[in-house]
């Protein structure tokens, strides 16, 4: 099986002859061909490339820049494989013997690379050879291949890609656009990936880059890179540069056991490059991912199960509940990150985690961009300081934050020099902090804390948030809140008010009226409870209830007068009308209102005729929020009162509308049982999961029988 290597040159004579050197000495002559391309090289190159007798070679009278060169070299290529080749490289013992092994151990890998001492996208290790001799050295320990060190990427360099020519078949050339250089390698890793196939870094194989050769970092270079950016953005719909980054010190603050099933969100998640790499880590970890941009998020949809959205507006199924959540460099860009940190709470478990990184504005690195742009160096509209005010305020807890430095090259230092003035202000240690990593727990306090720290005046705003964070995500809490304010609280009206209100103006409408009523029952004077019960239950269509309230208010306003007014005058009273009779009596059971009274006077009028079980099924299908609740109290109610046509009817309809309601298949059940349809019985019982002890042995009692 022979490679077809194909190497790009353009002048640097040096870098290319040790590049060629290398591959004749760390690679068997029988398996490869060298193809170079070199580009209008105005040095001594092409002289000296004519005297090679190993090499394919096409001389091009102009600069056709990178992606053209290559898919010249890859036309005229004879080999199962192209090896895609920058000049300023040094190859190494067993390099291509290694990355032809990671290639072709799957039907499914399309391409695969090494990692070097120089090369963008996370393929750099760190080493510490101070010449090309040590280097060898160094690389005949470091490449022992080894599956165990093989790593999925969504995108590979180009300075050194091995790719099966068969894939190259399918996807086609390099997309000549991005000449004379710069993300065709990103366009190809999509083409790859896109037509079903992997990619590989092979971290059991390394190789010497000298980086930089190609192009020169310039503001020139710098344009590029834009003009590039924009024609990769139009062709995908997203820029690999925002939406490809791997969060490694985030992955990394995640302290499990490597096989133990945890579940993890990522916020702003891009193509999924950093869900893969949590995927590569932990194998049996459930990842899911988040992100607003569609095109991109599709990307990842091959990774694990997406959701697409922006964070601050998206309402996620606050059942889903999350070991940890990543926002990787996503703080600075929120238009209201206190907001959303307080939301995050919902979807985290006790004692979860929320990892955050956020950039340092003040990193030498901006601040060199911005200069080759003529940019102003603009500060970020959230600084680390206030990052971990907003998470303190949220609640969280073991608030743990980290700097992320870096060294800076001679070039950096002379350009800090440069404009030394300019950046005064800047602490020399801030300019090598590329980002700060903030790791926060949350630890829930208990409804009983939370209240008595509002009756205390403690952080109000935060408490009623948190508060309403636990009623939003189980409504029968809210029988909690009502026993702690009996025995515990001093300003009950106070509180249960301004939460009542909150509930109503958050959607978390089960709980609005039962909290009201309550204040009612402790003082039923209280202007403001009696408006607030009055408006609601008249924006519900409630109005008998709504005129009892509104009544009883001594200073109406002109609002208040003019609702009276308008339910005295065309409001039928519901006593004489049975559909909104019946509807009136079914909330005031759903809100916790007179509810055995309500449940008489509804069987009552089953038993006299009035009305019959699918009038009752019908208002409740139509105007109650927990039907389930409902059908299942009445079914019992009608059982224990012998309504015995009613019963079935009821329990069927609970069953239609949620076939796992445990509490619907056991009443099914039993019914059936004592109706003597024992085994219709029995086929019930059995899809109820997590069974007890004395339900099992209910199973088995009917099991003997049938």
């Amino acid at each position: 099986m022979k490679t077809s290597i194909i190497i790009l040159t353009y002048n640097k004579l040096d870098y290319t002859k040790k590049c060629i050197e290398s591959i004749r000495k760390y690679t068997n002559k029988n398996d490869y061909e060298l193809i170079i391309v070199d580009n209008n090289s105005t040095d001594e190159t092409v002289g000296w490339l004519k005297k090679q007798d190993d090499i394919k070679l096409i001389l091009n009278k102009e600069n056709l820049g990178f992606p053209k060169g290559c898919n010249q070299g890859i036309q005229i290529s004879k080999g199962d494989n192209i090896l895609l080749l920058n000049n300023d490289v040094v190859v190494t013992p067993n390099w291509l013997v290694n990355l032809k092994t990671a290639l072709y151990s799957s039907d499914d890998i399309g391409a695969v690379g090494p990692v070097s001492n120089s090369c963008p996208y996370y393929q750099t290790i760190p080493t510490d050879y101070k010449n090309l001799d040590e280097m060898i050295e160094f690389a005949k320990k470091y490449n022992l291949s080894n599956e165990n060190k093989w790593e999925e990427r969504l995108k590979l360099i180009g300075f050194c890609m091995l790719i099966k020519k068969e894939i190259i078949n399918k996807v086609g050339f390099l997309d000549e656009i991005f000449t004379p250089g710069n993300y065709e390698d990103d366009d190809y890793s999509i083409r790859i990936k896109r037509a079903g196939y992997k990619l590989i870094l092979c971290k059991d194989t390394f190789i010497h880059h000298y980086g930089g050769t190609s192009f020169k970092v310039s503001k020139g270079y710098s344009e590029l890179l834009k003009d590039n950016e924009i024609k990769f953005k139009k062709k995908w719909g997203f820029t690999s540069r925002e939406n490809m980054n791997i969060y490694f010190e985030l992955v990394d603050l995640i302290n499990e056991d490597k096989e133990k099933d945890f579940k993890v969100l990522d916020i702003g998640s891009g193509c999924g490059a950093t869900l893969l790499y949590l995927k590569n880590k932990y194998k049996n970890a459930k990842i899911y991912g988040i992100d607003k941009n569609e095109k991109a998020i599709n990307k990842a949809k091959d990774i694990t199960k997406t959701y697409i959205g922006d964070i601050e507006s998206i309402h996620l199924d606050s059942n889903e509940k999350f070991d940890y959540i990543i926002m990787g460099d996503l703080i600075q860009k929120l238009k209201n990150p206190f907001d959303t940190l307080n939301k995050l709470k919902l979807y985290l478990k006790n004692k979860g985690k929320i990892l955050i990184s956020i950039q340092n504005d003040k990193y030498i690195d901006r601040i060199y961009d911005n200069i080759y742009e003529n940019e102003k160096i603009i500060k970020q509209n959230i600084q680390i300081e206030d990052l971990l005010v907003l998470i303190q305020k949220c609640g969280y807890k073991n608030i743990d934050g980290t700097k992320i430095k870096v060294d800076i090259s001679d070039e950096q230092k002379n350009i800090i020099f440069n404009i030394k003035d300019s950046i005064s202000h800047i602490n020399k240690e801030e300019l090598l902090i590329k980002k700060y990593i903030v790791c926060a727990e949350k630890e829930e306090y208990t409804m009983n804390e939370y209240l008595l720290n509002i009756d205390n005046e403690i952080n109000i705003e935060q408490n009623i948030i948190s508060i309403l964070n636990i009623l939003k995500e189980n409504p029968k809490e809210k029988d909690n809140l009502l026993q702690i304010v009996d025995k515990e609280i001093n300003k009950k009206v106070e509180i249960l008010n301004i939460i009542a209100t909150k509930c109503y103006e958050n959607e978390i409408y089960d709980c609005v009226i039962p909290l009201l009523q309550r204040a009612f029952d402790y003082d039923n004077s209280n202007e403001d409870i009696l408006i607030n019960l009055g408006l609601v239950l008249y924006n519900i269509g409630e109005y008998e209830l709504s005129l009892f309230y509104l009544e009883k208010i001594n200073n109406k306003t002109e609002e208040i007068i003019s609702i009276i007014e308008e339910i005295n005058s065309n409001v039928i009273i519901p006593k004489q009308n049975k559909e909104r009779n019946l509807k009136f009596l079914l909330r005031r059971i759903e809100n916790d209102i007179e509810v055995e009274e309500s449940i008489n006077k509804i069987l009552n009028e089953v038993i006299n005729k009035e009305l019959d079980y699918e009038e009752i099924i019908e208002s409740i299908t139509t105007n109650i929020i927990e039907k389930e609740k409902l059908l299942n109290l009445l079914g019992i109610k009608c059982y224990e009162n012998e309504l015995y046509d009613c019963i079935i009817p009821f329990l069927e309809k609970a069953y239609e509308i949620n076939s796992e309601n445990i509490d619907t298949i056991y009443n099914l059940g039993c019914v059936l049982y004592n109706f003597g349809e024992k085994k219709v019985a029995l086929e019930y019982l059995e899809k109820i999961e997590n069974i007890d002890d004395e339900i099992d042995m209910f199973i088995q009692s009917i099991r003997k029988i049938v």
